[in-house]
């Protein structure tokens, strides 16, 4: 049952079967779990021959009853004592078999259908993975799935059933059988008709609960971006909206599933009113008096066996129906696009004679001219690219041209260009990610190492993040986490290395997460290392220090022969480039060649080289050191096959214990109490319907001088009652019920999430959360209400089912108790044990969850180093975990089903050697009632338990809704912001500090600009001002007003914020421009305009379109931020880094646009490309938490003070040098 050899088995049926026919999959799952699929079906027959035998049993118990004294024998009752056994233990360890052999394969189907989606996943076409598709298949859909095996065997099996009741129905009432079967093909009619409905709505259901749950992954995903945006409230408005247009959806598919379950009753309530109608008549001119009871209490029992398998066949259309649905659903995903490499790897035949760079307009061939060093390995040739045309997809236009170049093998290889021009494209290119229509690529064929321009982490340790999927070699590790300068940053978590750095590196600084993704691409030991403007975050000292350990002249990429293509806008780096690749706006090659060959040239690389700081260090860069560490990476290699340590992943939140009636309480609260009312009240009316008829039989036969007319109208009229009080219960839980309270817990959750403190983000795993809008709330909708549905009446019944069983024997009811007090017992036992098992299936899933979100993420960094297998095995270790529980869970549920059917087996074999060894404590018609409803008891209960189980573990996921709610509300202005001795860190109770006694004054309309080392704390002092990270001790204030009683979501409604790393929505232009929609087109277009965007986003059809269908670069996107910055009212503008990512143009063209829309409002910048903050009216230097000094930019530059270092190590020594 691993999921490693599940996956394997249906892949590889899957790859032999034609893919594009209808229910595909289904069939290809049916074939590769055939035996485990087959295995219930001898159990199942046994099952129904035990079950068949029972109305033959009940009508030879009560025959033998009703015999006069002298006519009775006695090893008769013994007989029919032994019977009994044989009957009821035959059916509880038949049952107990069956449901075992069941769920067996529908854990093997989790299994497998999970396994084959991950697998394609790591297939994916690049353009498909920026969807969330596979969470909601992985979860939703696969679970919809699992209730295939039960209700496709139940559909064959009940169908046997039914032909076996009638057999046996029409001999006890000749042509009066017709009835039942008459309202059975009619239900049956009726449901095959909607049922034809139901995929449909499902797949409709399910794409919008995938649009929803993929707009909350993005914005859980950058809940930093949101808040310090203040779009918190635009958000809530725009998710609750897919939340309410998914359940009005959904509206329709649990009408269908209401008027199906509703239909399936029909035959159980009116199948025997119907028959004796027609036959009662007959039996009593056949027969004397004294037979009709036996005779009516056996076709009571089989009209029951007719019409429970008839209503399991109906009610398992539509679970089947629905289990296609979602079948269809993994189907289309498997049949999306693969990713095709393009490149040919095998460099057969490629020329490697040219050691000058040949040109030929756009076509430019790299030689060697400006490299030097000892690596043996350089001269020949890594990359080799020929007339390549480059595109996203095969039928798009290509965005790079005609495109020749060659790169060999050791060099340091620097990409430069305007923002939008396809440098990313290009790198792409040459990972295999995007297409290359025309032309060639080839590539050395071993793994590439690849740090993507948003830093790819996972919610790990720092060292399995620079690790991963590599072996641990210690003395290799402790040189990669110094050469990437992580050694003082490691040094002050609380943890070290071992230190969780949360989803997507969320304790992390973005200066921290980038070398942190360099620290893995170092430590992976590439022939071939691609960087994508990996340096951006990164202060002057501390780019510097990185830049001259990793990719120097005496670098560890140098000293290993690795060949690196760095695409940078840190125009210093420019003079250590053996050859550099200049793009011009539109993607082509417009000037090449060594730091030497370009420096005299015009623009653009010439311009940019004047802002090239004098290299200090040219002595040391160009010595000729040998590259030694090609023999200690050799060393290391050997050595590497030290095991890593496991790191326990992050936390969840700290569960309190909240009790079940509070819980309770609480959900009745959202359902409302008049609802709740009505729901209870036709529940327990539908139970005393169905109860009291069979005490109305038994006055019926009993009677002396009965008026069948009345008796038959009374029966009709309880009959009627039952399907009528159905009908409204459900009526009432899934058309009015289930949409307000999804709607309103979903909201409670979403407003407590997206208003949580950042140290909730910073422990809690991203796929948990994202589990809670996901497994929670499709338990909330789906699993929670038919639950409360089945659990409610199912309780009645139970009750009034061992009322009436007592009713059978005198004697019988001293049992009673006991028999109530070892169900009591074995439901403590049980429960303790499956509530567990229940949130240790919740919990293992959210691992397994995190497992494809992050895989996504990071699939062309995956792809590109060749751990697709290892990624493979990791998950396929969490699926397996996953599995567990869910099978446990399984197996207890079986083994409580089975001991309750030996209970009421026991009760069965009490009542026949009371009513056979003491036929006075007893008579035909209590009997008759006794032993009708002992068939129904043992299901009944078990039943219950069941239901109620599934409904305190659904009600898990109301808990986790209540223990996140808070609210604040109040109000705030803007102004002057002041800080006073405010110390602070991300977690409370700590003393790990990140901002250490802070004290600072802003004055209204100050330009202020924070800088620092990487890890100084600037981050952290603007996530203070937002109130993400908590206060130890000191305050905040905005005009005098102390941010502590304000609401967060007020503070940061009334912040402009533009983060490092853009922030946009899937959805329209328009909307991500103006997300509350509440700015005019007009202005929209104007802010576009001084952005510089409007043309390109005019030229893809404006704002209508979706945003990614605009096709906006890295650059561009932080523009398109500036533009929504700009339509919103506030008097202050904070910039975290906001242009460490775009190139010198961007930048101008940012800055203009800041000074000049901005002029009369507090600017608050964070920034290591210090040009952008020398006009400040004041600049704070920060340093481990502390302000290390602060003063006007001039002043600090005339002093040679810590500010002045910095500047220097950029090239700047005053104002006016630039």
């Amino acid at each position: 049952m691993t999921s490693e050899k599940l996956g394997a088995a249906i892949a590889n049926v899957w790859m032999e079967t034609k893919q594009t026919r209808p229910y595909a999959l289904p069939l290809t799952t049916a074939v590769a779990l055939k035996w485990p699929l087959l295995s219930p079906v001898a159990p199942r027959i046994a099952l129904i021959g035990f079950k068949y035998c029972q109305p033959l049993l009940l009508a030879s118990v009560v025959n033998h009853v009703q015999l006069p004294d002298t006519h009775r024998d006695r090893n008769a009752g013994y007989g029919l004592i032994g019977a009994t056994a044989i009957v009821y233990i035959g059916i509880a360890m038949s049952t107990g078999l069956y449901n075992l052999k069941v769920y067996r394969p529908t854990v093997m189907i989790r299994g497998s259908l999970v396994s084959i989606v991950y697998r394609k996943t790591l297939r994916l076409h690049l353009n498909e993975a920026k969807s969330s598709a596979a969470l909601t298949l992985a979860s939703s859909d696969v679970d919809r799935i699992g209730l295939t095996v039960e209700s496709g065997h139940e559909i064959w099996a009940s169908s046997i059933e039914t032909i076996l009741a009638l057999v046996l129905l029409q001999r006890q009432l000749g042509w009066a059988s017709i009835a039942p079967v008459l309202l059975a093909l009619l239900a049956t009619a009726a449901n095959t008709r909607i049922a034809k409905y139901v995929p449909r709505r499902q797949r409709e259901w399910g794409a919008a609960i995938q649009k929803r749950v993929t707009l909350t992954s993005s914005v859980l995903r950058n809940m930093k971006s949101v808040r310090m945006m203040g779009l918190q409230e635009t958000i809530a408005r725009t998710i609750q909206r897919a939340r309410v247009y998914e359940l009005d959806l959904s509206k329709r598919y649990r009408s269908f599933f209401a008027y199906m379950a509703i239909i399936s009753t029909i035959p159980l309530q009116f199948s025997a009113p119907f028959a004796f109608v027609i036959y009662i008549y007959g039996v009593k001119s056949r027969h004397g008096h004294d037979s009709v009871a036996a005779q009516i209490f056996a076709s009571i029992s089989l009209t029951q066996l007719l019409a429970t398998p008839l209503q399991n066949v109906l009610s398992s259309i539509p679970s089947f129906a629905g289990s296609l649905g979602s079948f269809t659903r993994i189907q289309a995903y498997l049949r999306l696009d693969d990713r095709v490499d393009g490149r040919d790897t095998s460099f057969a035949g490629i020329r490697e004679s040219a050691k000058e760079p040949i040109v030929h307009g756009n076509q430019l061939e790299l030689g060697n001219s400006g490299a030097s060093g000892a690596s043996t390995t350089m001269g020949k040739l890594a990359i080799s690219v020929r007339e390549a045309d480059i595109s996203y997809s095969a039928d798009s236009h290509p965005i790079l041209q005609k495109h020749n170049f060659e790169i060999r093998k050791g060099l340091l290889n620097v990409v430069v260009g305007p923002v939008g021009c396809g440098k990313t494209t290009l790198l792409n290119a040459l990972l295999g990610e995007i297409t290359t229509s025309n032309g060639k690529v080839v590539v050395d064929g071993s793994p590439i190492a690849y740090c993507q321009q948003t830093p790819w982490l996972i919610n790990a340790s720092i060292k399995e993040n620079i690790l991963n999927q590599s072996p641990y070699n210690e003395t290799w590790y402790k040189r990669v986490i110094s050469s990437c300068g992580l050694n003082a940053d490691i040094e002050r978590l609380p943890d070290g290395d071992d230190t969780i750095v949360g989803s997507r590196g969320t304790i992390l600084s973005g200066g921290q997460k980038q070398r942190l993704a360099l620290a893995r691409a170092v430590y992976a030991r590439a022939p071939i290392v691609v960087l994508d403007d990996t340096l951006s975050a990164l202060d002057a000292r501390t780019e510097k220090l990185v830049f001259d350990r990793t990719l120097s002249k005496t670098g560890l990429f140098q000293q290993l022969g690795s060949t690196v293509i760095l695409v940078t806008h840190s125009v210093q780096h420019l003079r250590s480039a053996d050859n550099i690749i200049a793009l011009d706006s539109k993607g082509r090659i417009e000037q090449h060649g060594s730091f030497r060959e370009l420096s005299g040239r015009e623009a653009p690389v010439g311009r940019l080289l004047t802002e090239c700081p004098p290299d200090k260090s040219s002595a040391e860069n160009n010595s000729p050191e040998s590259a030694s560490g090609s023999a200690s990476s050799s060393q290391a290699q050997r050595e590497a096959n030290v095991s890593l340590p496991h790191a326990a992943a992050a936390p969840g939140p700290k569960r309190k214990t909240i009790s079940d009636s509070a819980v309770l309480m609480y959900y009745l609260k959202s359902i409302g109490w008049y609802r709740a009312s009505i729901f209870l009240l036709t529940s327990l009316a539908y139970v005393l319907c169905i109860s009291f008829t069979q005490i109305w039989v038994q006055w019926w036969t009993e009677s002396k001088n009965s008026n069948d007319g009345s008796f038959l109208g009374i029966y009709f009229a309880l009959a009627v009652g039952a399907i009528a009080n159905y009908s409204s219960s459900i009526w009432c839980m899934m058309i009015s019920i289930v949409p307000i309270s999804a709607a309103k817990l979903h909201w409670k959750l979403l407003d407590s999430v997206l208003h949580a403190p950042m140290s909730f983000f910073s422990s809690v795993d991203s796929g948990i959360t994202l589990n809670r809008f996901s497994q929670d709330m499709s338990l909330i909708n789906s699993r929670l209400p038919v639950s409360t549905m089945q659990a409610t009446p199912m309780a009645f019944q139970a009750l009034a089912q061992i009322a009436l069983i007592a009713v059978g024997s005198t004697y019988l009811a001293i049992a009673i108790p006991f028999c109530l007090g070892t169900t009591w017992a074995l439901q403590r036992f049980y429960l303790r044990t499956s509530r567990q098992l229940r949130l240790l299936d919740l919990e293992l899933k959210s691992p397994l969850f995190s497992s494809i979100s992050e895989t996504l993420e990071g699939l062309p960094t995956i792809r590109a180093l060749g751990w697709e297998e290892k990624f493979k095995r990791r998950n396929q270790d969490r699926l397996d975990a996953s599995q567990r529980p869910v099978y446990l869970l399984y197996c207890i549920q079986r083994w409580l089903n089975f001991v309750l059917d030996l209970i009421v087996a026991a009760l069965a074999i009490l009542l026949v050697s009371l009513a056979t060894q003491l036929p006075s404590s007893t008579s035909g018609g209590r009997l008759g009632v006794a032993m009708l409803n002992i068939l129904g008891f043992s299901q009944s209960l078990s039943q219950f338990i069941f239901f109620y189980t599934d409904l305190e573990t659904s009600l898990q996921a109301v808990s986790r809704v209540k223990e996140f709610v808070e609210t604040t509300k109040t109000g705030l202005l803007g102004g002057a912001v002041e800080f006073r001795d405010v110390t602070a860190s991300y977690a409370t109770g700590t003393d790990n500090a990140v901002l250490k006694g802070v004290s600072l004054a802003i004055q209204p309309g100050q330009k202020v600009g924070i800088c620092g080392r990487t890890g100084s704390g600037k981050s952290s002092l603007l996530s203070a001002l937002f109130c993400m990270i908590e206060l130890q001790s000191g305050s905040i204030t905005i005009d005098g007003i102390d941010l502590s009683i304000i609401s967060r979501k007020e503070v940061r409604s009334r912040l402009i914020a533009i983060p490092q790393d853009p922030f946009l929505l899937p959805g329209t232009a328009r909307f991500n421009a103006s997300p509350d929609e509440t700015v005019a087109d007009n202005r929209i277009i104007k802010a576009l305009e001084k952005v510089g965007l409007w043309e390109h986003v005019q030229k893809r059809g404006g704002l209508d379109p979706d945003i990614d269908i605009l096709a906006l670069s890295h650059g561009q996107q932080q523009l398109f931020c500036l533009a929504r910055a700009m339509l919103r009212p506030s008097n202050i503008l904070v910039l975290d880094e906001a242009t460490s990512n775009v190139d010198w143009g961007t930048n101008e063209v940012m800055q203009r646009v800041i000074r000049g829309e901005f002029a009369n409002k507090t600017i608050i910048t964070v920034a290591h490309r210090l040009r952008t903050i020398l006009d400040s009216d004041l600049v704070v230097v920060l340093g481990e938490g502390r302000i290390l000094e602060a003063g006007h930019p001039g002043e600090l530059l005339a002093s040679r003070s810590q500010f002045w270092e910095l500047c220097s190590a950029q090239g700047i020594t005053t104002i006016d040098s630039i």
